[in-house]
């Protein structure tokens, strides 16, 4: 910290363009860290900018400018804005943004503007005249919302307040020229407040399409689902405009935190198909905090620095990093009043700088022993241990990313020693480590999408992208070299080899420098049983005759790496490895017996989706199934998947007692040699269900 310092004032005569690469910040918004300043006046943010860009953020957000929040006001006023334009209030005008922006550019740092465009406030006294006219609201009569439906989410009252007709063109233009309006004075990014109750161009509005045509960055709250029936549909849609909040992701995150245990979720909204670069996380948010009953306010802030370590080192992700107000009272925390500096800490500092140097490299997520690493490809990894304490750590090199070698941990100073397989070393007081080499960072070399894994199938697809490198070269376990071009090269490996490791070895080089390494896939048997597979699966939930009870489970078969059922399914479900005792959920929730999703998930027929284990997990359902007929609900343990299929097509087969043994897929097909597998076996009036080895 002190070197960058020195560093930084020898610049202060600079270029704007040498002072900014002098703190190495990402030049674009999603690629680095996200400090909201929630509350603060423009003009406290400008005064901290420099140690700002010391602790690695990339960007500012700063609160709602659009009127009725005057200094010293209740926080939420400024969440039930006057207009769609700038207003003077309790942060500041449209000088002193203009001010923050120009100076912030000589750092690197982009200004985020939280904005409010559903709504404006419920007095006619406290809104502009323009908006008493209810032609632009959905309806002059108040409705409270129905979560369980998409159209009053998006149509009804979020509160005492119009909702705006969002599908008004009037209304849209409004908001753009507002945007516009922010843009002149250099904000580089949006938030856009409670977004999933604004309408999209597949529900005939076209307020989105409208308002991030421009050069700025976007990215809106939506918190859990945007509900319907087509839920998954619309979250990818609103991607295509913007980036999104995985909050139930920080949920799942920062409870395994507090419990002490290591945290390995991917992310609800990763499993569901939305691409990192689209993700915006945070350990909490100015609602959790400020918002009466609010989750986090009563939590450690040690306890939502770890959380938020574990977002904040993601690939593609950004994640939001809360100053916190000195009160927690719901009305006692007010605007324009000064937050926390606590962003200032070396731990804070350290995970930004691994997020930004490591840019969009392959991530590796994996734990032992109450500790979470993630490494990244290339040569950096986050440590944290969950209870926090300050203790010797031994850990998997996830992938292999981490070069074999000695590392400086840059939150404590102490040295870890990294092996192919392993980390290990001291983690400090905060609970958290992280370790990179620059010179290794900056050196040519192949980056590999996935990262070393498992897979089951004959073969794995496998994309190679030179790094700072101008010509590269693979081998598949000793084969003939195949060469990396400028472009991505894409290779299948597996295929004619047999289950084991397979080492794939590269050659990458620079007009100075040539480097050599290899990454380790495995091709494992798909019927073999993986070691850590429990000895007994259960079906929890509401399948055959059962309700949510933690003693009462379908049980399932187990054959090869996969447990396998037959039910009928009449809701929602998740699994246990060990049932508990009747009644007692928070027994069993402690148990670390229970597994399901961060998130509850929406299945096809067909259709893969990945559980985890869980304190407390939610469920999943099928879609367009019958209450009334049996399904197979198939869990691969390679992979942490379940899948649920139609009936197998002989439940209902009678056969005459004389028969041969006959066997079938558990899809009804007949086999007449069976091989290695899971099989419906019928002889005479008896059907049961084998694996045969």
């Amino acid at each position: 910290m002190t070197k960058k310092l020195s560093l930084a004032i020898t610049l202060m005569a600079a270029s704007a363009s040498a002072f900014a690469q002098s703190y190495d910040l990402p030049k674009n918004i999603q690629d680095g860290n996200i400090l909201h300043c929630f509350n603060w006046t423009l003009t406290d943010i400008r005064n901290e900018l420099p140690a700002i860009a010391e602790a690695g953020f990339g960007a500012v957000q700063i609160s709602p400018i659009q009127g009725n929040a005057n200094a010293n006001a209740e926080w939420y006023y400024a969440y039930l804005p006057y207009d769609f334009a700038i207003r003077t209030g309790g942060i500041g005008n449209k000088a002193s943004l203009t001010q923050l922006c120009t100076e912030a550019d000589k750092y690197g740092i982009k200004i985020v503007v939280d904005v409010v465009a559903n709504h404006v406030n419920g007095s006619s006294s406290y809104r502009a005249t323009k908006w008493n006219d209810t032609k632009y609201w959905h309806s002059a009569t108040f409705r409270s919302i129905n979560y369980g439906d998409r159209n009053s989410i998006t149509h009804d009252n979020l509160g005492d307040y119009p909702d705006m007709n969002s599908e008004n063109t009037e209304v849209q233009q409004a908001v753009v020229a507002y945007i516009n309006e922010l843009a002149g004075c250099g904000v580089k990014g949006i938030r856009w407040d409670a977004a999933k109750h604004i309408s999209l161009p597949s529900e005939n509005c076209g307020f989105w399409s409208a308002v991030t045509a421009n050069n700025l960055w976007h990215y809106g709250e939506i918190l859990d689902s945007p509900g319907g029936s087509n839920a998954q549909a619309l979250m990818k849609e609103y991607t295509d405009y913007i980036s999104v909040t995985d909050n139930s992701y920080a949920n799942a995150v920062r409870s395994q935190i507090r419990s002490g245990q290591a945290a390995i979720s991917i992310g609800s909204l990763t499993q569901q198909g939305i691409a990192p670069n689209k993700l915006v996380y945070w350990a909490e948010s100015h609602d959790t905090f400020a918002n009466q009953g609010g989750e986090t306010k009563q939590i450690s802030q040690a306890v939502i620095d770890r959380t938020w370590a574990l977002m904040a080192c993601r690939q593609g992700a950004t994640a939001l990093y809360l100053s916190r107000p000195s009160n927690t009272g719901y009305n006692d925390i007010k605007i324009g009043v000064k937050g926390s500096t606590g962003f200032t800490a070396a731990h804070i500092a350290a995970v930004n700088r691994l997020r930004n140097v490591m840019g969009d490299t392959p991530e590796y997520i994996s734990s032992a022993d109450g500790v979470t690493c993630i490494t990244r490809a290339g040569g950096g990894a986050c440590i944290v241990v969950a209870n926090g304490s300050s203790r010797a750590v031994n850990v998997p090199n996830g992938a292999s990313y981490v070069p074999a070698g000695t590392y400086k941990d840059e939150v404590s100073g102490n040295v870890f020693t990294v092996t192919a397989g392993s980390i290990s070393g001291t983690v400090g007081a905060s609970g958290i480590a992280v370790i990179y080499d620059e010179s290794v960072i900056n050196a040519p070399r192949i980056d590999f999408e996935p990262g070393a894994t498992s897979f089951s199938t004959p073969s794995l697809e496998v994309r190679a992208t030179l790094v700072n490198a101008t010509s590269g070269t693979i081998t598949v376990n000793g084969g003939s070299p195949i060469t990396v071009s400028s472009q991505e090269t894409v290779l299948n490996i597996g295929a004619d080899e047999p289950y084991g490791p397979i080492r794939v070895q590269w050659t990458a080089k620079s007009d100075t420098e040539m480097r050599s390494g290899y990454i380790e896939y495995t091709k494992i048997d798909p019927d073999a049983r993986p070691a850590d597979m429990p000895d007994e699966f259960y079906i929890l939930g509401e399948v055959n005759t059962l309700t949510w009870d933690p003693a009462k489970g379908v049980a399932m078969t187990a054959a090869g790496s996969k447990f396998t059922a037959d039910v009928k399914i009449k809701g929602y479900f998740s699994f246990a490895k060990k049932l508990g005792s009747a009644g007692d959920w928070n027994s069993f929730n402690a148990s670390g017996n229970r597994y399901g999703f961060s998130s509850d998930a929406t299945a096809a027929l067909g259709q893969k989706v990945y559980f985890e284990q869980l304190n407390d997990p939610k469920a999943m359902s099928v879609t367009g199934i019958t209450s009334t007929k049996t399904y197979t609900v198939t869990v691969d343990w390679n992979d942490k998947s379940v899948m649920v299929t139609e009936p197998s097509g002989v439940e209902n087969i009678v056969a005459d007692n004389d028969a041969p043994v006959e066997y079938f897929t558990l899809q009804g097909i007949p086999v007449s040699e069976p091989g290695s597998g899971l099989y419906i076996r019928r002889q005479g009036s008896q059907v049961s269900k084998v694996y045969i080895r």
